[in-house]
């Protein structure tokens, strides 16, 4: 990946040797960093060394932020939310069920060691959890051609516990589908929504041996494509089951008796743990109820981000906490910290304040600057001729593919030296042994010299693009010079950005920067062209799970360019660097056709015979513009027939009825 080349050369330069340093002694330190660049060097010290990450910051929509540019560089699958939940246990309303289950699943990434990012704001972490000795956020783990007593669920060994342990974890038997947070039971067919997931998930059982995990769509209930395996989180923050609700109970009925609000609550439980506002229970539960901190494990690293505006964001929301308890009879104690005793946890803390701080020690200093290139073109282009004249590590990212091809050919027209690269593709580029730069697979290398404006030789690693050869250490490698991967270690992979040139990569970078010290630059195409790129790239792709499809795999489509074809499946592509669902569409002759999901408009459900399958169209040729011209020549013929038709029949003279008799109509009244 992109961030560990990056976070390579921050090691080496050695810009962050003493904040680092004392990070890898098991030492807490303090980096004074602008806020711009925090969530990179969050993303830098990961690859630097994985290890779960609780990172605070002060708001939650500066912690939405904060994990969408983590997530920019690590990947999204290292980094979990663990979001503010808007439901409180006085003020009665439906708890929002995908908000527990990544509450969950980011408290269990912390209690079970996983190698992921957490990010929190302060005043998400007041309220109180189960201790994680009740293992309440432990989720079901279900693996597809499994026996359920081999998964290790504790107390699912057969298909009639699983019902059961959905129902502890705060899901409703509904009896079909209805939201996250609920599933179905028919025979050997168990429908989930997991409150983790966007989308549901049907397990089919043979016995008591999970056959099929197949994926749902919640609109139309079709199946659309297989998983090897799925996660269920709670939708719960402590267990609902018969022994749960009995333990409540008898804690709750001496309260009760002088608090009329609990003893609401207490009638309520006459129907389960699942009702609004049961979270209030949580204190007759556990004695000593804890905040996420307490999941975070002896080997987690707690990044605290301006731990001052940490406390005033806990403060802040404690008060208001404490305005919308007034009257209601429900104390918070035992449901939310108290700001003073939040627990961060972790055994090593990394904290981020600003440069221009007012008293404290830093261990160290990343000054960083802007990259400052949005407006005239040439602003760009004289920026980056002169970081590489520099010898800065000068990183251009362009996600978009078009984007991509023109800045190159605009970088070798003003004679700024590149490379092309693809770091998420470790078997494209290694290192060389003996100058540290990265030389080309023989299978994308030419033995050819390059010549000016020829693409591989030119933008990567040609002398029209700056860069010098020499035998000693070749720039390029022929094919039957081919490089054995096992020569170079993980290390010398890392190395592939070079130093004076502008490594053109397909990774988004959220936000680019300068750091002097480490003699490196960070430039995206959106800092070039200023807040109209940012709203393109805040563009998402279209949500297959909130798509209706009027067809399901198995049935025949037409599309309205390539014509007849079988729908085989809905399917995940990787195109640009972007992934994105596709229809998977079958021809004639082994030809196959993938149709991004925006444009499911193209595509209609062929209707023909009951029982009859149609002939499928070969691509590329003229069969179906010959069948559409067919059709239009048979369409006209038809519908002239039809005008000539009624043409006769509005010149021919009718027969005129005389008026219904008074007998006519008491012989009609007469029937039945």
């Amino acid at each position: 990946m992109l961030i560990d080349s990056l976070a390579f050369t921050l090691e080496k330069s050695g810009c962050l040797d003493a904040f680092w340093g004392k990070l890898d002694a098991g030492t807490d330190a303090t980096l004074g960093v602008a806020a711009s660049a925090r969530p990179f060097l969050v993303a830098a010290r990961f690859a630097h060394g994985p290890q779960t990450t609780l990172v605070v910051v002060a708001g939650e929509d500066a912690a939405v932020t904060f994990a969408r540019q983590v997530a920019s560089y690590v990947g999204e699958e290292r980094v979990l939310r663990f979001p503010e939940r808007a439901d409180v246990p006085f003020a009665p309303k439906k708890p929002d069920a995908r908000v527990i289950a990544r509450r969950m699943e980011a408290a269990w990434a912390l209690q079970s060691a996983r190698p992921v990012v957490v990010v929190a704001s302060a005043r998400a972490l007041l309220r109180l959890m189960a201790p994680p000795s009740a293992m309440a956020a432990r989720p079901l783990a279900l693996a597809a051609g499994t026996e359920l007593d081999a998964m290790g669920i504790p107390g699912v060994e057969e298909l009639d516990d699983l019902p059961r342990a959905l129902a502890a974890a705060g899901y409703a038997d509904t009896g079909e589908l209805d939201g996250p947070g609920t599933f179905a039971h028919r025979g050997g067919t168990l429908d989930v929504f997991p409150g983790n997931l966007d989308f549901p998930v049907r397990l089919d059982f043979f016995g008591d041996e999970l056959e099929e995990i197949r994926r749902i769509v919640p609109a139309t209930g079709q199946t659309i494509s297989s998983l090897p395996s799925v996660e269920i989180y709670p939708v719960s923050e402590f267990p609902t089951s018969a022994r749960a609700l009995a333990d409540a109970r008898r804690a709750l009925e001496k309260p009760a008796l002088t608090n009329p609000a609990l003893r609401e609550v207490l009638e309520k439980m006459e129907g389960g743990l699942v009702f609004e506002g049961a979270d209030v229970v949580l204190p007759y539960l556990y004695k000593n109820p804890v905040t996420l901190g307490a999941y975070a494990g002896a080997g987690t690293l707690c990044s605290l981000i301006e731990p001052r505006s940490l406390f005033d964001d806990a403060a802040h929301g404690a008060d208001d906490l404490a305005e919308r308890a007034r009257g209601t009879n429900i104390a918070l104690a035992g449901l939310y910290a108290s700001p003073a005793a939040m627990d961060f946890g972790g055994a090593v803390r990394a904290t981020y304040v600003s440069i221009m701080r007012v008293g404290g020690e830093l261990d160290d200093e990343l000054p960083v600057k802007r990259v400052d290139v949005a407006g005239v073109p040439d602003k760009i282009f004289g920026k980056l001729k002169g970081l590489t004249e520099d010898r800065y590590t000068v990183v251009f990212s362009a996600p978009n593919y078009r984007a991509r091809e023109t800045m190159r050919h605009a970088f070798v027209d003003h004679g700024i030296p590149i490379q092309i690269l693809k770091p998420e593709n470790l078997d494209s580029v290694v290192a060389d042994a003996t100058t540290d730069e990265p030389t080309l697979r023989g299978s994308e290398a030419s033995d050819k010299p390059p010549c000016a404006g020829h693409g591989v030789g030119q933008s990567q690693l040609g002398p029209a693009a700056g860069l010098s050869q020499t035998p000693q250490s070749p720039s390029l490698t022929s094919p039957d010079q081919r490089v054995d991967e096992n020569d170079y270690d993980e290390k010398a992979a890392k190395r592939r950005l070079r130093r004076g040139v502008v490594n053109i990569v397909d990774v988004d970078i959220p936000l680019g920067m300068i750091i002097p010290k480490a003699h490196l630059a960070l430039v995206s195409a959106a800092d070039t062209q200023g807040s109209r790129a940012a709203s393109r790239a805040a563009r998402v792709s279209v949500d297959v799970t909130e798509v209706t499809f009027p067809f399901k795999p198995g049935d025949y489509v037409v599309h309205a360019a390539h014509g007849i074809a079988f729908f085989r499946d809905l399917v995940r592509r990787e195109v640009d660097g972007t992934e994105r669902d596709y229809l998977q569409l079958e021809y004639a002759e082994g030809d196959k056709l993938f149709v991004p999901v925006e444009q499911l408009d193209r595509v209609t459900r062929y209707v023909g015979p009951e029982g009859a399958s149609p002939r499928l169209t070969r691509l590329n040729t003229s069969d179906w513009s010959r069948a559409l011209a067919k059709a239009r020549k048979a369409t006209k013929k038809l519908a002239f027939d039809l005008v000539d038709v009624y043409a006769r029949r509005a010149a021919t003279q009718g027969f005129r009825f005389s008026p219904d008799t008074p007998w006519q109509r008491e012989m009609e009244e007469a029937f039945p």
